[in-house]
């Protein structure tokens, strides 16, 4: 009886999963400053997932699945600049959704909420308004020959 119980319990879970929509990125990572303060909420998208933008126009995807190492490096890069920015306790950690796009560079883009972004606003204590997307802010990381060596902050900008 309880072998049947779960078979059934087991066939509708799984039957749940394959209907349902995915609505969040694959792999989610909070960092926070060396003093534990929460920072920025990365949400890693790839080609599986929900797309990551543009409610109000077309919606957008990732275009690739990024891998560990660009994953790796670009936590790294937000860990240093956790390091630099002093959030103000308030509205933080900034939400971050991190995506593969086709350009051969990298970008990040915020929308304003008055006269400052909206990670601007979650990292400085002011109200960032509604996220976008699920988020105050994207990076897209394009397909420019990243290198697969730890990342190292560099004092050149």
């Amino acid at each position: 009886m309880r072998t049947k119980q779960f078979a059934r319990t087991a066939t509708a879970v799984a039957a749940y999963a394959l209907l349902a929509t995915p609505s969040q990125a694959i792999e989610t990572y909070d960092v926070r400053d060396s003093n534990g303060v929460p920072f920025i909420r990365a949400r890693i998208f790839g080609t599986g997932d929900a797309p990551y933008c543009c409610e109000n126009a077309e919606p957008v995807s990732s275009v690739r699945n990024l891998s560990q190492w660009e994953t790796d490096q670009a936590l790294a890069g937000i860990q240093y600049w956790a390091e630099i920015i002093k959030v103000v306790p308030g509205q933080s950690p900034a939400i971050i959704n991190i995506v593969a796009d086709h350009s051969d560079n990298a970008s990040g883009f915020s929308a304003y909420q008055g006269v400052v972004t909206k990670v601007q606003a979650a990292l400085t204590g002011q109200d960032p308004g509604e996220l976008d997307d699920g988020a105050h802010g994207v990076i897209g990381i394009g397909q420019m020959g990243f290198s697969s060596e730890p990342y190292i902050p560099s004092q050149c900008r």
